[in-house]
């Protein structure tokens, strides 16, 4: 790829993400922390869905990790400001005072916003140099103390520990409260699924499915991101089953896609 096209290639991918951000945002209600989407209202949702926040999250995050991008975008004459909305997630999703506060209300302490916690934790670790310090002080208490429940139950019995490594390593890295011992306890159980060539078991025996790509694969490169270079025997054993599971799949896809 030469200097021209990869610029075409950074150009589109900067609209690409510039339309999603502006779509997100049509969809986002007056807190900025919860989303509405086209079809049926999920009534035991109260105010709309959090999920779709803490998804984008870490797009937004990504974005905003470079210092010399822009915060917002112009876009059919609209301003998609990326980072108010980062902000307002940090600043309010977490807080009991806030309108659309997403909750700290389950028992135990693990339900789906456990699995949010950590692609929330990951993406805060991104913004580390920039968006996170911009976050108020109450904000950031509230965050910690949301992360901290939702990582506090016990571990699960499939890849959902890989939640609770995300969510500690990157309070680890951003110098707050954690528990190494989690971590440890959480990696143990996922190296129990290792059935070779790369492929995990979902917990039960046999259960191969799609989370070896989506979990197995993206929540173990957060960890070796944030905190790799804490164990490179570890890093080392990670790095060599993500590869090789990557080698076979091109060939879950056939020739048309």
């Amino acid at each position: 790829m030469g200097p021209a096209q990869e610029d075409d290639f950074k150009g589109f991918c900067r609209n690409y993400f510039a339309r999603l951000c502006r779509g997100y945002r049509k969809a986002l209600d007056d807190t900025l922390v919860r989303a509405w989407l086209y079809g049926h209202k999920n009534v035991s949702d109260n105010g709309g869905a959090l999920d779709m926040s803490a998804r984008m999250f870490p797009a937004l995050a990504a974005w905003l990790s470079d210092p010399t991008r822009p915060t917002s975008f112009e876009l059919r004459g609209e301003t998609v400001d990326v980072e108010e909305m980062a902000l307002a997630i940090l600043d309010r999703a977490f807080d009991p005072d806030q309108p659309g506060f997403w909750g700290r209300d389950a028992y135990p302490a693990r339900d789906q916003r456990t699995v949010e916690s950590s692609v929330l934790a990951y993406g805060a670790w991104l913004v580390r140099d920039t968006t996170l310090k911009k976050v108020s002080p109450r904000g950031l208490e509230c965050f910690q103390e949301w992360l901290s429940y939702f990582s506090s139950a016990p571990l699960a019995d499939n890849n959902w520990s890989l939640f609770w490594i995300a969510n500690h390593t990157a309070r680890k890295a951003l110098k707050w409260d954690y528990d190494q011992s989690v971590i440890d306890d959480a990696w143990e159980i996922i190296h129990g699924y290792d059935r070779g060539d790369g492929w995990m078991t979902d917990g039960p025996e046999g259960y191969f499915d799609d989370y070896n790509w989506w979990v197995f694969g993206t929540h173990e490169m957060f960890w070796m991101q944030m905190d790799g270079e804490s164990d490179e025997a570890l890093s080392s054993r990670l790095r060599e089953r993500i590869r090789e599971r990557l080698e076979v799949y091109p060939h879950f896809f056939g020739s048309d896609g």
